[in-house]
Parts: C-alpha cells; sequence; structure tokens
C-alpha cells in the first residue's frame, strides 16, 4: 500500500468515477438492460 500509493489512489479514483457514472446513467433512465431489470424488480415490492 505504502509502496503502490500512488496506483491505489488512481484505482480508487477511477472506482469512484465509474460508481459516480453508473448512478447518472440510472438516473436518466438509459443504463444496462441488466441494471434496469434489477431496479424493476426492487421498486416491484
Amino acid at each position: 500500500m505504502i509502496i503502490n500509493n500512488k496506483r491505489v489512489m488512481v484505482i480508487i479514483i477511477i472506482i469512484i468515477i465509474i460508481i459516480v457514472l453508473q448512478a447518472l446513467i440510472l438516473d436518466t433512465g438509459v443504463g444496462c438492460s441488466i441494471l434496469q431489470e434489477e431496479d424493476l424488480h426492487g421498486e416491484a415490492k
């Protein structure tokens, strides 16, 4: 962790960006069909 501190930070930033992009895509209603299906099943309850 100490030796590859910069690489770890870059990986964490990329993961955060991916999560944010997925959240924005789901909010706009355009997202992957699999994610939409899971969301619809969750809302059906």
